[in-house]
């Protein structure tokens, strides 16, 4: 089986090629917020180099960030569920590892994170694809997996799960003595009111396993702060291995944000958010004036766009050649045929010049976007 990201290490190139030699380039390739930090983190951060916090952390993460973290989040869990990681992936391949063994079945929601994928691979697990517009819960019974895993809200599509839908899987997974990892990274950008519910606003139960970062929301993805939340037995079983294989985190930037949620910029997430909403309404905005109508996301800050297309890999390194578009191939998603666009660094002011730039070229090259 082909592992992802082939296609886009070659664009991550293009990128670097035309900002080295000041080309056009519109980067929709990366989910790395354009904002600097909250000022208050920044300078709890400052604070932080001249304190005591520079020896190692404990292997389950800064103990005093967990209880703040507890309370900011206003979480129905104890520390002793709690880890913190160096990043999402971090904790996911660690999670995985223990959870998985060779041709174990698994149900993964498409599209999906290309990480998953690629451990999913590692581990030689069997895959089962399951779609969010079809009876999934059929499909999981029918598998009987020994883990299901869904990004809410998801990327690359935006598509948000339920409180209602989050509690049916939970109760079948529980039924059928599987894990269910929700991985939340995006969840501070849903736009739909009615499902601004967190999974843990009903009652934590063992079998779930619940991914959360700061790297979108505080605009701090170089930080690599992560935290899991899951059994106590797992969280153990995590911390070891963290502590034999990799440092902990950075003992600076941990008591950094833990001084930060003691007391957060409550207006900074609330900016970002609505930058965010009204850059995919530009885009929105900027295809229907060329008469192709696309749905917004119901969460996070892309768009994802099927083409009348059977190669899209192709597609964006051509894209990315000819115009300074760089987008990302759905085939890493799980969709062939579709790409991704990142509207997370781009700017305002040059939305509306890209689209019609992007527009031309599937006109050009007699190409249609299928999903509006």
């Amino acid at each position: 089986m082909k592992k992802p990201l082939d296609t886009v290490y070659k664009l991550f190139k293009i990128v670097d090629n035309r900002e080295k030699n000041s080309l056009i380039l519109y980067n929709l390739l990366v989910g790395d917020p354009n904002f600097n930090p909250p000022k208050k983190l920044l300078t709890s951060l400052e604070n932080s180099i001249y304190g005591k916090s520079h020896g190692y952390s404990s292997a389950k993460g800064d103990l005093l960030l967990i209880d703040t973290i507890i309370k900011h989040d206003n979480l129905k869990a104890d520390s002793d569920n709690i880890m913190i990681g160096n990043g999402s992936k971090t904790l996911a391949f660690l999670t995985l590892k223990l959870l998985l063994e060779k041709g174990d079945k698994v149900c993964i929601f498409r599209p999906f994170y290309p990480a998953y994928l690629s451990l999913l691979i590692d581990f030689e697990s069997q895959i089962t694809y399951l779609e969010s517009s079809e009876n999934y819960l059929d499909v999981i019974k029918d598998t009987q997996p020994i883990l299901v895993i869904l990004t809410s809200p998801n990327n690359p599509d935006g598509y948000t799960f339920s409180k209602i839908q989050l509690q049916k899987l939970s109760k079948l997974t529980k039924e059928l003595n599987a894990s269910l990892i929700i991985d939340e990274a995006y969840r501070n950008f849903i736009y739909n009111n009615i499902l601004k519910n967190d999974l843990l606003d009903f009652e934590y139960d063992d079998h779930l396993i619940v991914l959360r970062t700061f790297s979108k929301e505080l605009a701090i993805c170089g930080w690599r702060i992560a935290y899991i939340i899951a059994s106590k037995t797992l969280i153990e079983k995590i911390s070891q291995i963290q502590l034999s294989f990799f440092n902990p985190l950075n003992p600076v930037m941990q008591r950094a944000l833990q001084k930060y949620l003691k007391s957060p910029e409550l207006d900074y997430s609330i900016t970002i958010k609505n930058n965010f909403l009204n850059k995919l309404d530009m885009v929105c905005k900027a295809f229907s004036k060329r008469d192709i109508n696309i749905v917004c996301p119901m969460g996070g800050f892309y768009l994802f766009l099927v083409l009348n297309i059977n190669d899209t890999q192709t597609f964006c390194l051509n894209l990315a050649k000819q115009t300074g578009i760089i987008v990302w191939p759905g085939i890493d998603f799980g969709k062939n045929n579709a790409i991704r666009m990142s509207i997370a660094k781009i700017q305002s002011n040059q939305i509306e010049r890209m689209t019609n730039i992007f527009i031309d070229y599937l006109e050009n090259n007699q190409l249609t976007i299928s999903n509006s």
